[in-house]
């Protein structure tokens, strides 16, 4: 029973993930600012390129000096925003 549950999980697992790649695949590379060091295994698993974080250490909120730079310092990507309280459905 164990085996048979466990290789049916494994068939949906591998399906799904088929599916998260091809989603995903148009944002290999894409250079993000993150608000904090959030998700990454994420950000690697889909070639995601991190350059900056706002937030300077975690649990210290950024002072509107430093958001200021982060924002001029990135010019010209493009913005993803995450947070621990960001729901993403792939």
């Amino acid at each position: 029973m164990f085996a048979q549950r466990y290789t049916d999980f494994d068939m949906r697992l591998a399906a799904a993930e088929k599916r998260w790649d091809a989603t995903m695949a148009p944002y290999k590379g894409t250079k993000i600012v993150t608000y904090h060091r959030s998700w990454p295994n994420f950000m690697e698993r889909f070639g995601l390129d991190v350059i900056g974080y706002v937030e300077p250490k975690p649990g210290i909120p950024p002072s509107p000096v430093a958001h200021h730079r982060s924002d001029r310092r990135h010019e010209g990507g493009r913005a993803r925003s995450s947070s621990s309280s960001s729901r993403i459905s792939i």
